[in-house]
C-alpha cells in the first residue's frame, strides 16, 4: 500500500491546521510507515482503521495533541500501550527533536514498532517490551517524563494511574478519549489525587476533514511520590 498523490496533501494541509508544519521527507516518512502497518496487517492484527482512513483517524488524530500542548525541543514524552506505534510513531516522525520512549505488554507489537524505526531511520525513539506496571518498578523511569500519553488504552480509572508515576513534577498524563469520557472521569478522580495529579483540564479537539472529536484529558502531576 502507498499513498497516492492526494494523501500526502491531505496529510500536509491536516497537520497544518493542527499547528504541525511537515516537510517533503516527513511526508515520506508517514508514507513509508502506513505501507508498512497495512503491509504487516495482513497477518498480524495491528489496525482496524481501513486504509482510507489511515490519514485522519491514525496519524492527525495522533498528532492532535499538538492543539493542545507545547511540544519544546528537548522534552521526553512516554508512549504508554504504544500497539502499532500510535501515537507516539507519528508524534517522533513530526518532532524530531524530541525524544520518544514507547512501551507495550505486546512483544509482536513492540517488534513491529522496532521495525518501524529501523525501516524510517528514527534517531528519537526508542520502543521496549514493558507493560506500565513493571516499567513503573525500574526506579530510573519514574518521575522522568514531561508527558507520559496513552491512546485508546484503558478506562481512565486505570489508565492514570499507569501514567502518572512517570510523570515529573509540573509534566502531564494526557489521555486520547472519546466523547463518553465524563462517566470516566468521575471514576477517576479519587485515582488521580492518590498518585500526585490534579485534572488541569479536558479539550476537545475536531480531527480535520472529517469532523470526528477527540477529547484530551490533561492531569498535571503537583507532586513526586
Amino acid at each position: 500500500m502507498r499513498m497516492t498523490l492526494r494523501q500526502p496533501e491531505r496529510l500536509l494541509e491536516g497537520a497544518r491546521e493542527l499547528g504541525i508544519s511537515l516537510d517533503e521527507r516527513q511526508c515520506e516518512l508517514f508514507a513509508t510507515f502506513g505501507s508498512l502497518l497495512y503491509e504487516t496487517n495482513r497477518f498480524m492484527n495491528l489496525t482496524r482503521i481501513p486504509e482510507d482512513r489511515m490519514i485522519e483517524l491514525h496519524f492527525l488524530d495522533s498528532l492532535a495533541i499538538a492543539k493542545i500542548v507545547h511540544l519544546a525541543p528537548g522534552a521526553r514524552v512516554l508512549d504508554v500501550g504504544t500497539g502499532a506505534g500510535f501515537p507516539g510513531i507519528p508524534l517522533a516522525i513530526a518532532f524530531p527533536l524530541l525524544h520518544f520512549v514507547l512501551i507495550d505488554g505486546t512483544r509482536k507489537k513492540i517488534e513491529f514498532v522496532r521495525r518501524v524505526i529501523e525501516v524510517l531511520d528514527l534517531q528519537n525513539v526508542i520502543a521496549f517490551h514493558y507493560r506500565a506496571e513493571d516499567f513503573a518498578k525500574v526506579g530510573s523511569n519514574l518521575n522522568t517524563y514531561d508527558f507520559a500519553v496513552a491512546r485508546a488504552v484503558a478506562p481512565l480509572e486505570r489508565l492514570l494511574p499507569w501514567l502518572l508515576p512517570f510523570v515529573k513534577s509540573g509534566g502531564y498524563a494526557v489521555a486520547y478519549k472519546g466523547l463518553d469520557v465524563d462517566a470516566e472521569l468521575d471514576k477517576a478522580k479519587a485515582r488521580v489525587k492518590a498518585f500526585g495529579g490534579s485534572l488541569d483540564r479536558v479539550v476537545t479537539v475536531t480531527l480535520p476533514f472529517i469532523g470526528v472529536e477527540r477529547k484530551f484529558v490533561l492531569v498535571r502531576k503537583q507532586s513526586n511520590l
